[in-house]
């Protein structure tokens, strides 16, 4: 039986949606020059400092407390807080690039 718990935790949490896909975005983010130098730190920067390019880029207004409690929610099955309107923009303009770049390729 717990092997059957197991796999679903993995099949929902780690195979589909992991929680830096979901409540921690900018896992696999890179530095991003000189074009985004005025763009903020990721929530991932913020929860995980240690990047050497993510401490040059702008404060987000994001705490590591919000973020936490992001990810509890996201683990527990609850709705997660919203993200400030300024790192939701962020967001959306990143995935309409890659998506322009994906088209242009």
């Amino acid at each position: 039986m717990i092997e059957a718990e197991e796999q679903a935790f993995v099949e929902q949490f780690v195979t589909h949606s992991p929680v830096w896909n979901r409540a921690l975005d900018g896992f696999g983010n890179k530095d991003p020059g000189r074009r985004r130098a005025t763009q903020y730190r990721s929530p991932w920067d913020v929860l995980h400092p240690g990047r050497r390019f993510a401490e040059k880029l702008a404060d987000s207004g994001l705490s590591m407390d919000f973020l936490a409690e992001r990810v509890v929610d996201y683990l527990d099955g609850r709705p997660m807080k919203r993200l400030p309107r300024v790192v939701e923009e962020q967001k959306a303009t990143e995935r309409d690039e890659a998506e322009e770049g994906a088209d242009n390729a």
